[in-house]
């Protein structure tokens, strides 16, 4: 395990969480702008979930990046 994994964990969290605040308001602009159906899911609930998912992959990336440098 790498020494410096928290370092990169603190990375992850910070940048994943300022991705993920990004991708909501672009997602939830999106949504609300070019929703027509009401039966369609709520333009909260799909940024959220845009959101969510760009979090986990900036976090999950900062998290794998010690070992892929250790490769190098």
């Amino acid at each position: 395990m790498p020494a410096n994994l928290a370092t990169f964990v603190i990375v992850g969290v910070i940048f994943g969480s300022l991705a993920g605040l990004s991708a909501f308001y672009i997602a939830y602009a999106e949504h609300r702008q070019r929703m027509r159906a009401p039966t369609e899911r709520s333009p909260e609930q799909l940024a959220a979930r845009t959101a969510i998912v760009t979090f986990l992959f900036f976090f999950l990336a900062s998290c794998a990046l010690p070992w892929i440098l250790q490769a190098l």
